[in-house]
């Protein structure tokens, strides 16, 4: 059905910046699904950092520091360093290492 999924709302976005609308998962890793997350990453991770630039840019000690502590573009680093690290590479673990075979 199209229009669902977890980048469904953010189309018009990865359109607009030429990004993939589907990333693989990581099962199915290749040489060039990796390179669409590094690229989809490095994207994102810039985006972060210009969200923390304006933080600091619109700043100023002396004043009310509200729009820079709730406007959007200026807290946006939050969830985009979260998206960068949910795209880059893991490795699975197991979650314990106990003597029942339970994990």
């Amino acid at each position: 059905m199209p229009g669902t999924g977890p980048l469904a709302g953010c189309r018009p976005v990865l359109r607009a910046l030429r990004l993939p609308h589907h990333l693989p998962a990581d099962d199915d890793a290749t040489a060039g699904s990796q390179r669409q997350r590094y690229v989809v990453a490095g994207v994102l991770a810039v985006l972060a950092a210009l969200s923390v630039w304006r933080m600091g840019a619109l700043y100023i000690p002396a004043a009310d520091p509200s729009r820079v502590y709730y406007g959007t573009d200026t807290r946006a680093f939050e969830l985009l360093i979260g998206a960068v690290a949910g795209l880059l590479p893991h490795r699975h673990t197991p979650h314990c290492r106990s003597v029942t075979r339970s994990c």
